[in-house]
């Protein structure tokens, strides 16, 4: 019965990684990998540096954990 309710719920709050998000961030890794500045990335796809440095620090930690 408690294992029935946890399948149902629904997820509710805030989804973290949208398709927006993800888009942005595969632009990012690209551009990160061929050696582009993080201004240049941040301008190609019109958001903040600070947002860029978000998505390197999400990078670094997915990098981590891959080893």
């Amino acid at each position: 019965e408690e294992l029935e309710y946890y399948r149902n719920r629904k997820l509710s709050g805030r989804q973290k990684h949208n398709a927006k998000w993800m888009a942005i961030y595969n632009d990012f890794v690209v551009g990160y990998e061929s050696g582009m500045t993080m201004v240049e990335i941040a301008k190609r796809n019109n958001v903040s540096e600070r947002t860029i440095y978000r998505y390197k620090a999400y990078y670094d930690k997915m990098k981590k954990n891959e080893e």
